[in-house]
């Protein structure tokens, strides 16, 4: 989109509580209604809208393909329009919002083809919710849950199936709680430096930052040795932190909770790498789909035996190393034997992620610790987050994502769900596969989007036009909108309070777009702020 599109547009917006942003990807007559420079053709249009706490700002984002003419790496999200949150009450807020934000920017009359928002009931709602209204008007508006978030969920749910792994979680946010008292603080820091430790904060576990639990698991591992000596002094010098500080080293020296936070660390450092992956800006649906599939194999492959033994080893040396526990491998034949509880037969093909009633120590005196901790502990966290994939990114769920994945490798096998989502988009089904076949036989291979775009012309290949078109403008997330958030922070600080809504709105759009707001000339900025209106005084 032409960066004119973003100063033509009347000062009617705040970023203080809602983002609009637009996806365009076909039609001239959409292109010249929103006065960008863009050349192609039909332009369709995208928003994307996430739902946030109260206290914090309702934003809606989307994303903008150019003309496959030019080099496309995937969807663009620059900031359209905003609007504060205190016009927003209610549903039909939103949506009349969304409509206005979309008029104001001459966006009205662009088809939306899809929308994205993070699941919240007020906006995902199948019946009522915002995504339903809007489809109400735009009926091949899908609704594409923000994939980032679903993850997210997966990884909140794989977080409580463990008691060991709650109670990690916990004395971590206990640790945060405590040394983020300011003489504590100190204390920490002088500890880093005098074992020559690169310092790093401990971060406060949450249920909605997504890396959140991965900084602050990583933290508490790295940074273990300074932690624990901290807490050993504070405990011996009986000063008022010694009780919380007693309890804290009491189960930072435990072997539940070393196995814990390294298991933890492995799991999350490649969730981590995935939820960027969903998070970025030039992310497509094909690319999602790749992202989720390989993190379900990479979690398959954790489960065999080799994978669980270096986990082993890894507890093992961190044990010697740091709290000097000694680990057993042999199993433990001592005491009377109990009973084995089991699982009733109706439940045999479900994962349980409870104790059924029993504890399940109880289970644990004719096997080695390694095989105690990989049943209670390993297999438990992997099992579940293995069904949480499986179960929010279905294979329905994902047909879009695969069909885009069919388009950008030329498989015209598997494009049928966007050809049946979007039937009434004038792309022909058998002349769209015939052109596939075409282009298989123009392009070397291997098939890249980037020879695709450089290849294909709408006067050549116009179904297949359309519907790469289509591919790269379906949204992944809602974490665009949500980038914007942070802004807000930036600009409007401490030493900002008293700025004018108008100009913290124009500020904050000049920031979020500052790929383009480089490539401003300041020197043709003054000119034509000079030539609008002669403001010389002639005093004789």
């Amino acid at each position: 989109m032409d960066i004119r599109s973003f100063f033509n547009k009347p000062a009617q917006k705040s970023v203080e509580d809602f983002d609009i942003y637009s996806t365009a990807a076909d039609t001239d007559a959409a292109i010249e209604a929103a006065n960008t420079s863009v050349p192609g053709t039909c332009s369709t249009s995208t928003a994307t809208v996430s739902a946030e706490t109260s206290a914090q700002p309702i934003g809606a984002s989307g994303c903008v393909v150019n003309d496959l003419g030019e080099k496309a790496t995937g969807p663009k999200q620059p900031l359209l329009s905003s609007f504060p949150k205190h016009q927003i009450g209610d549903i039909n807020r939103i949506v009349s919002g969304i409509k206005e934000g979309l008029q104001s920017c001459g966006l009205k009359d662009i088809p939306i083809i899809a929308q994205s928002y993070d699941g919240a009931s007020v906006m995902s709602g199948h019946l009522s919710g915002v995504q339903q209204r809007i489809r109400e008007e735009f009926p091949f508006a899908v609704y594409v849950h923000c994939m980032a978030h679903k993850l997210n969920l997966v990884l909140v749910e794989s977080c409580t199936v463990n008691r060991d792994i709650k109670t990690s979680l916990n004395v971590i946010d206990k640790l945060y709680s405590m040394f983020a008292e300011p003489s504590n603080h100190f204390r920490f820091l002088m500890m880093q430096k005098t074992l020559a430790l690169k310092p790093k904060e401990i971060v406060q576990p949450s249920e909605t930052r997504w890396a959140c639990k991965y900084r602050c698991v990583y933290a508490v591992k790295s940074q273990y040795s300074a932690i624990i000596r901290c807490l050993k002094e504070m405990e011996e010098e009986g000063e008022k932190w010694s009780v919380e500080a007693s309890g804290l080293y009491h189960h930072m020296t435990r072997l539940h909770f070393i196995t814990s936070i390294i298991i933890l660390e492995e799991v999350l450092r490649v969730v981590h790498v995935t939820h960027k992956r969903l998070q970025g800006a030039s992310t497509t649906m094909a690319d999602a789909a790749s992202a989720v599939k390989s993190l379900r194999t990479h979690l398959q492959h954790c489960r065999e035996e080799s994978s669980w033994e270096a986990t082993w080893m890894q507890v093992k040396r961190f044990c010697e190393d740091f709290s000097g526990i000694c680990v057993d491998s042999s199993p433990q034949t001592g005491g009377k034997r109990k009973r084995t509880s089991r699982t009733p037969a109706g439940l045999s093909q479900y994962l349980v992620p409870t104790t059924l009633g029993q504890r399940d120590e109880n289970e644990t005196h004719w096997e080695s610790e390694s095989q105690t901790f990989k049943r209670q502990l390993y297999l438990p966290v992997l099992d579940t987050m293995l069904a949480e994939l499986d179960r929010r990114f279905s294979t329905d769920a994902m047909a879009l994502s695969v069909a885009c994945d069919a388009v950008f490798s030329c498989d015209k096998n598997g494009i049928g769900p966007l050809l049946s989502t979007y039937a009434s988009f004038k792309i022909h089904p058998q002349l769209v596969t015939a052109e596939m076949d075409l282009l298989k036989c123009t392009i070397p291979s291997p098939i890249t989007l980037e020879k695709l775009t450089n290849e294909v012309r709408k006067d050549q290949y116009p179904n297949f036009y359309r519907l790469l078109q289509l591919a790269l403008t379906l949204p992944v997330s809602s974490a665009a909108s949500e980038r914007s958030f942070s802004v807000m922070r930036r600009i409007r600080n401490w030493l900002r309070s008293a700025m004018a809504q108008d100009r913290f709105s124009d500020l904050s759009i000049l920031h979020i777009e500052s790929d383009l707001t480089a490539n401003l000339s300041a020197e043709k900025i003054v000119d034509i702020y000079a030539n609008r209106k002669k403001r010389r005084i002639l005093l004789h």
